[in-house]
């Protein structure tokens, strides 16, 4: 994403939305939260799913030790030694 870009941000934000949208229809169902949670282990979209995850369903442990996890090497990815 091209941060200096208006079309690029706006693309990104209404990404975001649609995805919050989506966490927020399933937040009370356990078998559809199952299913998304497999999306953790795909690179394309567990960036997003760990921080949704976290601040919109609550999770048991083992889930949010993996969500701190991708979260954690992202930053790291992003911002070096100093953030972890």
């Amino acid at each position: 994403m091209d941060l200096s870009s208006r079309m690029d941000i706006k693309a990104n934000n209404k990404a975001v939305a649609e995805m919050y949208k989506i966490i927020g229809e399933i937040k009370d169902d356990d078998e559809q939260i199952k299913n998304i949670i497999k999306l953790l282990d795909d690179d394309s979209c567990s960036s997003w799913l760990a921080h949704q995850l976290l601040e919109k369903i609550e999770v048991d442990s083992a889930i949010e030790g993996k969500c701190l996890k991708i979260i954690k090497k992202l930053a790291k990815e992003n911002y070096g030694e100093q953030v972890c």
